[in-house]
């Protein structure tokens, strides 16, 4: 089964991240994550997505949320790319849903980069 990834917008993220049930963001950047993050997002570069026991571990340790995010810079390839590497080692069974923020880093620095309550610098 082929997982379909979707995009979420920056404000569509910031209601998930007050809502009762927030998702897991995990920022793929690398060394360009300078400038701040999304508050309480988890940091795993690219370059740690390379084999699928590091995948696998990271499903494992991501899946206590119903629903992870993914975002780079842009969003354009890497967050694209980890989300599908992702998705694709989930059990056929999870009911994890596995969305990229649209526009990246850039995006949400653009909505909510002053905004302490969702943004860390």
């Amino acid at each position: 089964m082929v997982r379909e990834i979707s995009y979420i917008t920056a404000p569509q993220l910031r209601d998930l991240l007050v809502s009762a049930e927030p998702p897991v963001v995990v920022d793929v950047r690398d060394e360009d994550r300078a400038g701040g993050h999304v508050r309480g997002s988890v940091s795993i570069p690219s370059a740690q997505w390379s084999d699928s026991a590091s995948v696998d571990r990271f499903v494992t340790r991501l899946t206590s949320s119903t629903t992870v995010v993914f975002h780079c810079m842009f969003s354009q390839q890497r967050g694209p790319s980890c989300a599908q590497l992702f998705a694709a080692r989930l059990p056929a069974t999870s009911p994890t849903r596995v969305l990229v923020l649209h526009g990246g880093w850039r995006a949400w620095r653009r909505e909510y980069g002053d905004d302490p309550v969702l943004t860390d610098e």
